[in-house]
């Protein structure tokens, strides 16, 4: 079975590891500690993919956050099948960093699928929370649905990796 490399990229405090650690160990920890420089995950998962179950072993590469894309996150996604970009769904600043990491990672590892993740969802009063967000436009400019994840309530996010998995499968990766 081929391993895939999954780069999971974003600004500082937006989730990232929180989500990994969702997947990978179905758990959830209050206290938060900054990733520096990346940590990685394996994990293997099952999909539906073409009506049919398949097995994908995943390395989850958890990229440590920055504001904006720079030569560290460049380097990491160096060989990724895919990538999985957060954002904070409570930040305003939200879009603006989900969209320059989106365009950095099209850049880098051109053709490869990634999906949009905006996590803290759990956090969002909205009755639209997609309209609040603003998130059709990201759909409009990078032809990917975001999606609301909730590494607290878990929300999302094992439909997330999955959908990024039947991306890495469609394409052949």
């Amino acid at each position: 079975m081929k391993t895939h490399k999954i780069c999971v990229l974003g600004d500082f405090g937006v989730g990232k590891t929180s989500l990994i650690r969702r997947y990978v160990f179905n758990a959830f920890a209050q206290d938060y500690h900054a990733t520096l420089g990346v940590n990685l995950y394996k994990y293997e998962d099952e999909i539906l993919f073409e009506e049919e179950p398949t097995r994908l072993r995943f390395m989850i590469w958890d990229v440590e956050g920055a504001a904006e894309p720079g030569p560290h996150a460049e380097r990491y996604v160096v060989g990724a099948s895919a990538a999985l970009i957060v954002g904070d769904a409570t930040r305003a600043t939200a879009l603006q960093t989900v969209s320059a990491y989106a365009e950095m990672f099209e850049e880098q590892a051109p053709g490869r699928p990634f999906a949009l993740a905006f996590n803290k969802a759990d956090l969002i009063a909205a009755p639209d929370p997609h309209a609040k967000l603003g998130l059709q436009e990201l759909d409009a400019r990078f032809g990917v649905e975001p999606l609301l994840t909730s590494a607290l309530t878990g929300a999302g996010v094992r439909e997330a990796f999955r959908k990024l998995g039947e991306q890495v499968l469609a394409y052949g990766l």
